[in-house]
């Protein structure tokens, strides 16, 4: 844990999985609530109120994705014993049985947190505004909370289905495939070898046309995801019999 994934700031440990906080994200956040904190009295109050409910719902729905592949590891005969939250989101420190199977559980054990967050919190919110409506749902806390739970979530999921290697479609794509040519060859470590040889095609054009896009599009933390998606998926070489 000595390199970049290594500084962070231990908050707590739940069954058994320790919570590490990246040290740029605290920053970030700290210069969010900076910003929040100009201007008047007022609308100084209601942007901190509003930075409070953004890192709460933010934190809590990464720290729960982590730990439905943490759960998912534990569930096939891995193990998971640490979350780091970092500006790219989270990073679930687990291993798993090296068998295509057991791999797909654990990648989509995250993203079915997430889509249980959005369907819940959807839900919920459709049921209160049918039998509890009042003026709490035109103040601008309910709007952020649905945006978070709601169309946040939404799009942490969808972004997170881009078949880049290590995000988690990347994963579930390499998983799919490893089982796959497994099949068609008969013999475990041929289908994984082909499987990784091809995740890792798709990954570099997926993150190639991911970085073109942040680039055009002057979005400078997009371009640094997929460039550093792009660094991250060339461990599938690792796996490549040539």
């Amino acid at each position: 844990m000595g390199d970049l994934y290594g500084f962070g700031i231990y908050v707590g440990e739940i069954a058994r999985i320790r919570i590490r906080i990246h040290w740029i994200l605290l920053v970030m956040w700290f210069l969010d609530l900076q910003n929040a904190m100009q201007g008047g009295e007022g609308a100084r109050s209601a942007r901190i109120s509003g930075w409070v409910l953004g890192v709460l719902i933010s934190f809590g729905s990464i720290l729960l994705h982590e730990f439905g592949h943490c759960l998912a590891a534990r569930k096939v005969g891995g193990f998971a014993d640490e979350v780091l939250l970092w500006p790219f989101g989270g990073l679930a420190f687990c291993a798993c049985p090296d068998f295509w199977k057991a791999h797909l559980i654990v990648a989509v054990g995250g993203p079915l947190v997430t889509v249980a967050i959005c369907g819940v919190s959807y839900g919920t919110f459709a049921l209160l505004h049918e039998y509890a409506a009042g003026p709490w749902m035109h103040t601008r806390l309910h709007d952020l909370a649905y945006f978070y739970l709601v169309y946040w979530n939404f799009f942490i999921l969808i972004f997170n289905m881009v078949p880049i290697y290590p995000m988690d479609g990347g994963r579930i794509l390499h998983s799919l495939l490893w089982g796959w040519f497994s099949r068609r060859s008969g013999y475990l470590w041929g289908g994984k070898s082909l499987a990784s040889r091809l995740t890792l095609n798709i990954s570099r054009v997926a993150a190639a046309g991911g970085i073109i896009y942040g680039i055009s599009t002057r979005n400078l933390p997009l371009t640094f995801i997929f460039v550093w998606a792009w660094m991250q998926s060339e461990q599938l070489n690792r796996n490549v019999v040539l």
